[in-house]
């Protein structure tokens, strides 16, 4: 892998250079000046910098399970205040408009005040 790649494999995953050199104990500007020509990166820094990407995207996945789970458990508590069909259009609105149930709701109650 080239620098160049490495760049593009990081800017393809909205991760910053800086946050991964300083995370990996990496000097930016050695970086820059080390590897700037188009030959491959050492096979060491090759490695762990897919795998801190690797770790990040899979950090991201998690937290957005995290989001959903919570999503999910709030749902769940509404259900015991709200009618099914109440809920059902609560969560259709709320993908339609990307928002939470909360968020939603509150939308409704302000509306109303």
């Amino acid at each position: 892998m080239t620098f160049e790649e490495l760049k593009s494999l990081l800017l393809a995953n909205n991760i910053e250079l800086k946050e991964v050199a300083n995370a990996l104990n990496y000097n930016i500007q050695s970086i820059s000046n080390n590897w700037k020509n188009n030959k491959p990166i050492p096979q060491k820094a090759e490695l762990l910098f897919t795998s801190y990407i690797n770790l990040e995207i899979e950090k991201r996945k998690n937290l957005d399970l995290q989001q959903q789970l919570e999503q999910y458990k709030k749902g769940s508590n509404l259900s015991d205040y709200l009618s099914t069909k109440a809920l059902n259009i609560a969560q259709e609105k709320c993908t339609k408009n990307n928002l939470t149930i909360e968020e939603y709701l509150s939308s409704l109650v302000m509306a109303k005040i």
